[in-house]
């Protein structure tokens, strides 16, 4: 059937013109420009769906890394750490030969093997960064420090001092330094030699800005951060070691001093008040 020429163009022109307007729509192009969108709504579990359609059929290597990072930002949104860590671990695979996508890689992969308590995992992740990654001696100083206390978790004390003495050779801040001492005589102390780890928390306590803290006796409030906290720390350990060596008088003394800086003051007037004559505990201290 025919339609007359003046009704063709009373359908054809609107038709026409409602194509003209879809055109101007910003609709997305494809399903990562999809997702992207979808990201900055927040909406995550689309930004994941489509990303993972997107990735099966998609070559272009810039484009690849774009939607693998955003991938993993959406996964990490989602608080869905198990599909984080296998997309991480397919990206490591893809890009295991690339320096620069590797680094980046690795440094978000170390974190998540952490909060999972995968320590082996973590470990092996960090030293490959170490190996890649031309980092800082403050970055590296650090990896060696968390690097030790996997091992010190697992009882490796050899390999956690290792840890530690390489990442003291790297701090290049005081902060840096005392803590990698401590964790030091803290793996000494796990391993009942008493003598070396008095002297390491000695050099500890010796350090100008340690010194000057234990010698305004008291917290302040601008020092109520990782620097006093430390001194707290080192001065409650020495106190636990000397009273396993009966030298009561040096450890109520440094249980007296750690009160004004350990983060939980009562801890320190307890293991005093048992010292002075009310019992005795076996001390329980963490490493960090």
């Amino acid at each position: 059937m025919f339609l007359p020429s003046g009704l063709c163009r009373l359908f054809i022109v609107p038709f026409f013109l409602c194509c003209l307007a879809a055109c101007d729509r910003n609709y997305p192009s494809d399903d990562l420009e999809a997702a992207r969108e979808a990201a900055e709504e927040l909406d995550w579990t689309q930004s994941a769906r489509l990303l993972q359609r997107y990735l099966r059929d998609e070559m272009d290597d810039s484009r690849r890394w774009e939607a693998w990072k955003l991938l993993a930002q959406s996964h990490e949104r989602m608080g869905e750490r198990e599909w984080l860590v296998e997309t991480l671990e397919n990206m490591l695979h893809e890009y295991e030969n690339r320096p620069e996508q590797l680094k980046w890689i690795l440094r978000e992969l170390g974190p998540v093997y952490e909060s999972m308590r995968s320590w082996d995992k973590a470990s092996d992740t960090w030293l490959r960064l170490l190996d890649v990654a031309d980092l800082s001696d403050r970055d590296a100083a650090r990896l060696y420090e968390h690097m030790g206390l996997y091992y010190q978790r697992g009882q490796k004390f050899d390999m956690a001092e290792d840890m530690f003495v390489m990442g003291l050779e790297h701090a290049d801040d005081a902060a840096q330094q005392a803590l990698c001492r401590y964790q030091i005589a803290y793996t000494y102390y796990l391993q009942d030699r008493r003598e070396e780890a008095l002297a390491m928390l000695d050099d500890v306590l010796a350090m100008p800005e340690f010194a000057n803290l234990l010698g305004r006796g008291a917290r302040e409030e601008e020092e109520a951060g990782q620097k006093g906290e430390l001194l707290g720390r080192t001065l409650l350990l020495k106190g636990d070691i000397l009273e396993t060596l009966e030298k009561r008088k040096e450890a109520l003394v440094c249980f007296e001093q750690a009160k004004s800086w350990y983060p939980s003051p009562e801890v320190a007037q307890r293991r005093e008040e048992l010292l002075r004559g009310k019992g005795k505990i076996t001390p329980v201290i963490q490493g960090r």
